[in-house]
């Protein structure tokens, strides 16, 4: 597979190719490894969801599969071990390519990319707005409890809505790699699906990550990008 950028993911898009890019960061990883405690939003790293997790990296590559910096800074030597002892042969992208384009100010040319097509977003709440002023069909994830505990009923209603060449995008924590690994072997290259993380927080004020309140600030100020 080709390397993905964030250039010829908005290519592709534009093209109507249809792929899957799905991220693994320190939060999914710390789950595959069996640690214990959360990810920085709270998650758990449920046993049941590392082994999940797991599964999508032991099978044959069929999605882009985006590997995040800070995951190989703060585990690197663990990660490097555990594809060895696997046999794990995934080739990796940046998982960050999306979150970097938006610091760079660089999100409306992913919404340019994305006009024309049918559009999911599995999200939570305070995106629901969002997703209905562009466009999107929106899925919630649980409101009240982890995303993994809610993961199978998020896919069944996702899959309820999809239609050739629909355009799905996750917002959905560490359970995101899991839909996109199912649906991509359910539905092949017939659907595009995307792990957008947190990267639309700041646009409507939610500061999740610590670089959100620098583009909120900026929002604030009427930057227009």
């Amino acid at each position: 597979m080709d390397n993905l950028t964030f250039d010829n993911l908005c290519d592709a898009l534009r093209a109507r190719e249809n792929f899957g890019f799905a991220r693994y960061g320190d939060g999914e990883w710390a789950a595959i490894l069996h640690d214990q405690g959360c990810n920085c939003d709270g998650h758990p790293y449920y046993d049941d969801m590392g082994l999940a997790l797991s599964m999508t990296l032991l099978r044959e590559q069929v999605n882009y599969m985006g590997m995040q910096p800070k995951a190989t800074n703060d585990l690197g030597d663990r990660i490097a071990f555990w594809k060895e002892f696997h046999g794990c042969e995934i080739e990796w992208c940046d998982a960050d390519i999306i979150h970097d384009a938006s610091i760079a100010g660089r999100l409306n040319e992913l919404a340019g990319a994305l006009e024309g097509r049918k559009k999911i977003l599995v999200a939570p709440k305070h995106l629901k707005k969002w997703a209905a002023y562009n466009k999107m069909i929106y899925v919630p994830t649980p409101d009240g409890y982890p995303a993994w505990k809610g993961w199978t009923t998020m896919y069944s209603d996702m899959t309820e809505q999809l239609d050739k060449d629909t355009v799905v995008l996750y917002c959905a924590s560490m359970s995101s790699e899991v839909m996109i690994d199912k649906a991509s072997r359910e539905y092949g290259d017939s659907i595009t699906q995307i792990d957008v993380g947190s990267a639309f927080d700041p646009l409507v004020g939610v500061c999740s990550r610590r670089y959100h309140r620098k583009l909120i600030e900026e929002q604030g100020n009427g930057r227009q990008d």
